[in-house]
């Protein structure tokens, strides 16, 4: 295959890369010619090297219990794989067979270390590729699973339902951790190694850094919804004006790196309101993160706090995607996420709502919502102002 063909598919896997490098790796990597029904990778043999497709079709397989295998995706013209086997010495996760004639152009682990000899200003933007392949990767790993789930789900009664939505729940933990892992090590890897400077090594520690806190957010959020049901509350007068801005200094860098702005109605007369303090925490801080992370075109989210009869109520009303009908009624399950909306892909394993949701139960309070599809939503908390004889 000439080299301008090679670029050209190198230009679409790899766009953030400069051409001088592209001609690089396109005049050094072998090009290898597959049969149809040829094994390229086998799973769990040693993996060194990683392949970029240049002609032609090959499928990614997984092996399953019983000795089934299990069809995750083609992959066509562009697109990658192995990319593990530059970062680690590790087996193969999947195999991959070609479906008809392929070309495949190959780059060894040597051949990749000797090309960040030559040029160490690739290997952020060879990571972040990788890192984003991954994510993608999960995601389609995740809906073909969410998809066989809910087929079995109509089989079967309530309770074996519930232990289904176990399942994903572990098994959307897995892929969730995965992916920050995945880029801390890629990243150690390439700062052990030396090859990062300047700009470079500090964006690799920054990523390493947001990779780890998204770590330590989901294992704290598991271990909260966990102790939630063996721990009792430690009630005691809170104010919650002071609670909203604590929560909102932790999330404003976030917020504005998606254009969103916060606009506060909370009086600063409110009475304060007997709750566990880690408790409200959390569950205020869940519905200020969801209207974050569900609001992906900007806005303003909208955060009030009103008292009426005896009742606390705090509102959170954002500008996002809004739920689909068809999810309202699962939005604080346990072991529910929205993964999609429209054209916008959402990470996460959805422990927030049913986080807010346990604690409102503790306070005797109550949690809402309304929303409409591609306007916002509006989250509600409703808690007794004071709490008698043991309860509210």
């Amino acid at each position: 295959m000439t080299l301008d063909r090679r670029l050209e598919v190198l230009h679409k896997a790899f766009p953030s890369l400069n051409e001088e490098t592209l001609t690089f790796v396109a005049y050094h990597a072998r090009e290898i010619r597959v049969a149809p029904g040829d094994r390229i990778c086998e799973e769990g043999e040693p993996g060194d090297a990683f392949y970029l497709i240049l002609s032609g079709r090959v499928q990614v397989s997984k092996f399953l219990e019983l000795g089934t295998q299990h069809l995750l995706h083609e992959l066509h013209p562009g697109q990658f794989f192995g990319e593990l086997a530059l970062l680690e010495d590790a087996p193969r996760i999947a195999s991959v067979d070609a479906l008809e004639e392929t070309t495949l152009l190959a780059v060894t682990k040597n051949d990749f270390q000797e090309l960040l000899n030559a040029h160490p200003e690739i290997a952020v933007p060879i990571t972040r590729a990788v890192s984003a392949r991954l994510r993608e990767s999960d995601q389609r790993a995740i809906g073909e699973l969410r998809q066989k789930n809910d087929e079995l789900a109509r089989a079967y009664l309530a309770l074996q339902d519930t232990m289904q939505r176990k399942s994903d729940f572990l098994t959307v933990v897995a892929h969730e951790l995965r992916t920050p892992l995945t880029a801390i090590k890629g990243y150690g890897h390439f700062m052990r190694m030396g090859t990062l400077q300047g700009e470079n090594l500090d964006r690799a520690v920054q990523a390493i850094v947001n990779n780890t806190d998204n770590i330590v957010r989901l294992i704290n959020n598991i271990l909260f919804l966990q102790e939630l049901e063996l721990i009792s509350p430690a009630f005691e007068p809170v104010d919650v004006g002071t609670l909203i801005n604590a929560i909102l200094t932790t999330v404003r860098s976030r917020a504005a790196s998606s254009n969103l702005t916060f606009q506060l109605d909370v009086p600063p007369d409110l009475p304060t309101v007997c709750a566990d303090l880690d408790g409200l925490t959390q569950a205020i801080g869940a519905l200020i993160d969801n209207a974050v992370k569900f609001s992906p075109n900007g806005g303003t989210i909208v955060i009030t706090a009103t008292t009426e009869d005896g009742q606390f109520r705090i509102s959170i009303q954002d500008p996002g995607v809004g739920i689909p009908p068809e999810q309202m009624y699962h939005v604080f399950d346990r072991y529910h996420h929205m993964e999609a909306v429209g054209e916008h892909l959402f990470g996460g394993v959805g422990l927030g709502l049913p986080v807010a949701k346990q604690v409102m139960e503790q306070h005797n309070g109550n949690i809402s919502v309304i929303s409409e599809l591609g306007v916002g939503s509006t989250f509600t908390l409703t808690i007794p102002i004071e709490r008698k004889n043991g309860r509210s």
